[in-house]
């Protein structure tokens, strides 16, 4: 076995703090970003056609369901390998998903072709953009595939544990369609067409950042097609498929509502919901940083054997962030009504109790985030796959009942969700972690009292000022937000934490370790 020389993997606290510090950064630059861009797609599109925007990205994530296999699970075995020190190893786990990647990218590519073109006659499509939807869903697809390959190139910086390196080159991709989105639209008009071409470009961008992360973190992990490897493709996709089936239960949760009211209730409705959507990602994107700063040091501990350190570090997460996602889920529930009226105009204004449905149980739901971390760490996947999967179904069948036989319409695509996922969480996710660390089953689920009642305890703060104040400009809105957090954040540090939890937090605020 050829030991590792240069690649390490360093889960100190110090790296730890310097992940947080890039990914708060960058997740607050990604957030303005986007907010921008939707406001900027719905004044040059309109609200119908800028339905079609996020539903194509929906749309060619379902393929995610085959990729996944390959690239929910290299980083894991990657980070086992460099935690090892198994030089050989490693380079096969690299090599084997890389080129199993981009066979299969080729392979999905007929499938791209097919659903960009027959995309007008799946979808209810604006009259006049059946060929804008078209490139649109083409564009979408292809920068999927890349991502697909780009998985494998971004993996040796996950097993590095240099997760903000990520979070930054993401940014920037980001960044760079929403700059291509502006100057097409300035030089050529606005079209569909060139928001499929700038999520291309985006994708080539974050493809060409991960390449020089992965180059300069992990010179000794070469390309060298000797090195794939079908016992290691086995591995990989033993624990990939069924990360596989989770990701589709997960789209059906995450992905499928928006599906769901184009065909269910039309374009227009799809682009009215669609915003509101967007805040709930974005919140969900939020816990989703912890918990992927935390895996890489949950698979460590794994691989030592140390559950009594994995439960208290997942102790710690759960309570830390289900208390500071009460804030910002709060207040997107609270004062949704003047939020919608500033970022989008009256029209979606009027859709606030929407946007409390889709955002209020996230205080649960983001929460449980890191237990994913958890899963995958212990390589213990199948059963999370099949219930996500059953979950995901109920959650379409639910949608499309109250959506349209009840009558509820958007309300119901909202509800649905809602309903589901909290209760897979709760029921499911919180229990099957207790089993799977051997602690109480009431380990975990003691602390949803505390989370829940801070949201609800923001969200009503944050409504009455709502209904007593008139919010009628970003700086007062802006201001609200913080002294509301100002009062919130001190409480919840003293009241939330134990002794213990807070002096972990001051260690991790600390100039050093």
């Amino acid at each position: 076995m050829a030991a590792m020389s240069s690649v390490k993997l360093d889960i100190s606290m110090e790296r730890l703090r310097g992940n947080l510090l890039i990914k708060a950064i960058c997740f607050v630059a990604g957030a303005g970003i986007g907010f921008w861009l939707t406001q900027y797609l719905v004044r040059h599109l309109g609200v119908a056609t800028f339905g079609l925007v996020p539903l194509a990205t929906n749309i060619s994530n379902y393929m995610a369901i085959v990729t996944v296999a390959l690239s929910g699970s290299v980083g894991r075995f990657l980070v086992v390998d460099i935690a090892e020190g198994d030089r050989d190893s490693a380079n096969q786990t690299f090599n084997t998903s890389l080129f199993a990647s981009i066979v299969l990218a080729f392979l999905l590519l007929p499938v791209v072709a097919a659903l960009a073109w027959f995309s007008p006659e799946i979808l209810d499509v604006p009259a006049g953009e059946e060929t804008g939807a078209r490139w649109l869903l083409l564009g979408a697809g292809l920068a999927f595939l890349l991502n697909a390959i780009a998985s494998s190139l971004a993996a040796p910086a996950f097993a590095t544990n240099r997760l903000g390196l990520l979070q930054a080159v993401e940014t920037m991709s980001v960044l760079c369609r929403a700059l291509c989105v502006f100057v097409f639209f300035t030089l050529l008009g606005a079209a569909l067409w060139q928001v499929g071409a700038a999520t291309l470009t985006m994708a080539l961008v974050g493809q060409s950042g991960y390449i020089i992360l992965w180059r300069r973190l992990a010179p000794e992990l070469r390309v060298n097609p000797r090195d794939f490897d079908c016992k290691k493709l086995r591995e990989i996709v033993g624990m990939g498929g069924w990360l596989s089936v989770d990701r589709l239960g997960t789209l059906a949760f995450k992905q499928a509502d928006l599906l769901v009211t184009n065909l269910v209730l039309g374009a227009r409705a799809a682009g009215l919901y669609a915003p509101l959507l967007q805040v709930a990602i974005l919140l969900q994107r939020l816990g989703a940083t912890a918990a992927d700063i935390l895996t890489p040091t949950f698979i460590a501990y794994s691989v030592s054997g140390d559950k009594r350190r994995l439960i208290s570090v997942l102790q710690q997460a759960f309570r830390t962030l289900g208390l500071t996602m009460a804030l910002p889920v709060g207040l997107a529930a609270g004062l949704g009504e003047p939020l919608l009226r500033l970022w989008l105009g009256e029209e979606y204004a009027q859709l606030w109790p929407v946007l409390g449905i889709v955002t209020l149980h996230l205080c649960i739901n983001v929460a449980t985030t890191p237990f994913l971390g958890i899963q995958k760490a212990l390589n213990r996947v199948l059963w999370p796959g099949i219930v996500t999967l059953i979950m995901g179904v109920a959650n379409i069948a639910l949608a499309v009942l109250l959506a349209g036989p009840a009558g509820w319409g958007l309300y119901g695509v909202a509800a649905a969700g809602a309903i589901v996922l909290t209760a897979k969480n709760v029921i499911f996710t919180l229990l099957y972690s207790s089993h799977i660390l051997e602690c109480a089953p009431t380990t975990f689920v003691r602390v949803l009292l505390p989370i829940v009642l801070s949201t609800v305890l923001v969200a009503g703060v944050a409504r009455y000022v709502a209904t007593v104040m008139s919010l009628s400009s970003w700086p007062l809105l802006v201001a609200v937000g913080l002294a509301i957090a100002a009062i919130y954040y001190p409480l919840a540090y003293r009241l939330g934490l134990n002794t213990v939890q807070r002096k972990r937090l001051q260690r991790l605020a600390s100039t050093s370790a």
